[in-house]
C-alpha cells in the first residue's frame, strides 16, 4: 500500500480485517484488509486499510 512504499518495515495487521466497512458516495461498502499502527508526534495512531483507491488519494 502507499504507506508501505514510504515505510517497507510497515506491517498491515490482518487481524483487524473486516472490522471497518466504508462506502464512498452511492458506492457498495468495501471492508478493511486490516490496519497499521503509525508512530506520530501525536502517540500511536491506528488507520484501517482498504484495497481500494480512495476519492481523496487521487487528487494528491
Amino acid at each position: 500500500m502507499a504507506y508501505q512504499q514510504v515505510n517497507p518495515k510497515a506491517i498491515i495487521n490482518t487481524d483487524f480485517a473486516g472490522l471497518v466497512k466504508i462506502a464512498f458516495g452511492p458506492a457498495e461498502p468495501t471492508s478493511s484488509i486490516g490496519a497499521i499502527t503509525v508512530e506520530t508526534i501525536f502517540g500511536n495512531i491506528m488507520f484501517h486499510v482498504l484495497d481500494k483507491p480512495t476519492p481523496c488519494s487521487n487528487r494528491i
